[in-house]
């Protein structure tokens, strides 16, 4: 005679139903995260939010650059919150302004942010 041991049915068992949570938790939060880092992505590419990097630096702005470094500013092509802004207009010439107003001009498309200095 063989004996059998009878097989548990686990389908209600409380270990799976925390299991499951846990699936559906990991779940929700990996498309939460999908979602910020596709928020993220759109924000950055804003205009007038970021430098063009991709194109050479105008001798006009690198002169600008360098004047604003030689009183003691600090530039970068980096996008980041400043007190000044080198812009290259849109008619090739380069200017110095506030955070604002770059960002006004480069949204209406009527010059491009080269460097953030503080």
């Amino acid at each position: 005679m063989t004996t059998t041991t009878p097989v548990r049915e686990t389908s209600g068992h409380p270990v799976e139903a925390v299991a499951r949570r846990v699936r559906t938790t990991v779940a929700i939060g990996l498309v939460a995260v999908l979602i910020l880092a596709a928020a993220l992505t759109a924000f950055v590419h804003v205009p007038g939010l970021r430098a063009e990097s991709g194109s050479a630096l105008s001798s006009a702005v690198v002169d600008e650059i360098a004047s604003l470094e030689a009183t003691g500013s600090s530039c970068s092509t980096t996008p980041r919150l400043t007190d000044q802004v080198v812009v290259e207009l849109a008619d090739g010439s380069v200017s110095t302004m506030a955070m604002s107003k770059a960002l006004d001009l480069t949204r209406d498309r009527a010059g491009v942010a080269r460097a953030y200095c503080v």
